[in-house]
């Protein structure tokens, strides 16, 4: 680790961008060390030990395994003086930083972790601090999704590096600490959105059709760890609409009513893979033409790798479902419904209703070993009241997600 964090000092106490060449690192600290009597030595070698540190502790760490029920980092953090709830919001954001192989992400955390180790002794500075440091954790991760999620051609590095390299205003430790806030950061994520043409730094509402127009039209199912996060955000404290002709769709549910945006979420092995409703490769044999939409397959993933597409299964049920529509419907209604009764007089009614002759015979076991999974509640509610499943409704439930992704995160960046 030493490579990383001598390159990661270096972004962050001076702006400077070194390879992970030994010569160059060593230069690097020859030529930066303050001398003495100057006293910004102390500084300089703070860096290095909170960069060191922070590997320590949010690098290095294995992933935590399926259904884990408590988190290490989680408890890191609350020691630290983060109380229950920010602790796993912010471990939980730093999970999906980590699973997506975003690095340059730990440039910007960093600094606020060091602020929350210099807090610490001192109530209020630590409350502060704790507060300041989840804020951040919150838009690190909402500027990566909005930016992956309408972009997703390469990642924000050079964004990043202006933070400690721009000439106007940076927050380095050497000539920015100042700004090292959280307005400061926050301002610089949204005018990045903004310069690419995503997003209005100014005007939320012009903000969110930009960011919509684009992201509705992209493939998620490329950048899988931002398209977990970003179905998670969707789903979270979610009900079905039962409104006629948003069948399908998600509402507002009540708070805290399906808490999908917290560590245990993130491992559960039930939301572990993403499910493609309609499959990614046209099905080789059509069982149900009357609900098969050609036009989901124009020859390439443009139409089934949209986040409309997609949602979130376990790999046991995942492997499981068949291919067509109307026998999807049954598995989300099985697994939205009591075990009891997914293979009695309801199921007969639904099987008659959707011309299933049979069901499969492992899916009353994956069921009874299931959670109830709300978020496919819309899903088999689509497929009970007799909607088919077709490219013109990928493309209203695409819009329909990621308006309420942005909805959510866009309030993390203010």
């Amino acid at each position: 680790m030493t490579d990383r964090v001598i390159v990661s000092s270096a972004l962050i106490y001076n702006g400077e961008v070194i390879s992970k060449k030994f010569s160059d690192e060593r230069d690097w600290l020859f030529d930066t060390l303050p001398k003495p009597p100057n006293t910004l030595a102390k500084d300089f070698v703070a860096c290095i030990a909170d960069q060191a540190e922070y590997c320590s502790h949010f690098i290095l760490p294995r992933k935590s395994p399926k259904n884990a029920q408590s988190f290490g980092l989680v408890n890191y953090l609350q020691g630290l003086g983060l109380n229950a709830q920010q602790a796993d919001m912010s471990a939980l954001c730093i999970f999906f930083l980590r699973d997506a192989g975003h690095q340059f992400a730990h440039s910007v955390l960093s600094v606020f972790y060091a602020k929350l180790l210099r807090a610490q002794g001192n109530t209020a500075a630590v409350a502060f601090a704790a507060a300041e440091f989840q804020s951040m954790c919150k838009a690190t991760a909402a500027f990566f999704t909005l930016w992956m999620g309408a972009l997703q051609g390469r990642f924000p590095d050079s964004d990043y590096r202006q933070l400690f390299q721009s000439t106007t205003a940076n927050m380095s430790v050497a000539s920015g600490a100042g700004n090292q806030n959280e307005a400061f950061v926050k301002n610089a994520f949204r005018n990045a959105l903004a310069a690419h043409g995503i997003y209005d730094a100014a005007n939320a509402v012009a903000a969110c059709q930009l960011w919509v127009g684009q992201a509705k039209e992209t493939a998620w199912y490329s950048r899988k760890s931002v398209c977990r996060f970003a179905l998670f955000v969707a789903s979270h404290d979610a009900a079905p609409d039962l409104t006629a002709g948003n069948e399908g769709l998600f509402t507002n549910g009540m708070p805290n009513s399906t808490n999908l945006l917290n560590c245990r979420s993130w491992h559960a092995s039930e939301y572990e893979v993403i499910e493609h409703v309609a499959t990614r490769d046209q099905p080789s044999t059509i069982k149900f033409p009357a609900h098969f939409d050609a036009s989901i397959y124009p020859g390439n993933f443009s139409v089934v790798d949209k986040i409309g597409n997609l949602t979130l299964l376990s790999v046991q049920v995942n492997s499981s479902v068949y291919s067509e529509w109307p026998d999807k419907v049954y598995y989300y209604w099985s697994l939205t419904t009591p075990s009891s009764t997914a293979t009695g007089p309801s199921g007969s009614a639904l099987m008659a209703a959707l011309g299933l002759a049979s069901i499969p015979p492992g899916l009353s076991a994956l069921t009874a070993a299931s959670n109830y999974l709300s978020h496919l509640a819309p899903l088999a509610y689509r497929g009970e009241q007799g909607f088919k499943w077709g490219a013109s409704f990928i493309d209203r439930r695409s819009e329909h997600i990621c308006g309420r992704v942005f909805d959510k995160i866009d309030l993390w960046l203010r």
